[in-house]
């Protein structure tokens, strides 16, 4: 019997702040965090979109209705995806 895979935990970062922290951070944290966490970016998808393209074109988004949420939560898209709602 194989042992169950650990949880891995999930963490939300909103994006942009007043002061001057551009999406751009929490994109970056976000990609370099998903090995160890499901990492859910909270902010306009479209928009996430394009400054990842011009971050890293590697970075995927995976865009995530509020919808979907309160249906049944949050799905896990692997490693290779970040997930914006």
């Amino acid at each position: 019997m194989a042992a169950p895979q650990a949880v891995r935990p999930t963490l939300a970062l909103t994006v942009g702040e007043p002061s001057g922290i551009g999406p751009e951070i929490s994109i970056r944290a976000a990609w370099g965090l998903r090995e160890a966490v499901n990492c859910v970016l909270v902010g306009d998808a479209a928009f996430l979109a394009l400054t990842a393209s011009l971050v890293d074109p590697s970075i995927r988004l995976s865009a995530l209705s509020v919808q979907a949420l309160r249906n049944g939560g949050l799905p896990h898209f692997g490693k290779d995806r970040i997930a914006v709602v």
